[in-house]
């Protein structure tokens, strides 16, 4: 199980747009992780955490996204 999973950390700095309300650039580590669950499932994860920035310990965001594939007509 742990074979079909790869996973890489990211670090950088992402722009806040916050304007008057913090600073004008956020410390960023983004973890992706991509799991071949299956023949015919693959499943993309990305979790995003900020330093820096008010409330920054209250949140992230969890992308997930499930791939699956389909059979053709002709096979």
């Amino acid at each position: 199980f742990h074979n079909n999973l790869k996973e890489r950390v990211l670090h950088f700095q992402a722009k806040t747009n916050s304007g008057l309300f913090g600073p004008p650039y956020a410390t960023t580590t983004k973890v992706q992780r991509c799991l071949v669950a299956n023949k015919r499932l693959l499943v993309l994860e990305s979790k995003t955490t900020l330093k820096d920035i008010p409330f920054c310990d209250r949140f992230y965001v969890l992308d997930r996204w499930l791939i699956t594939s389909q059979k053709r007509d002709d096979q």
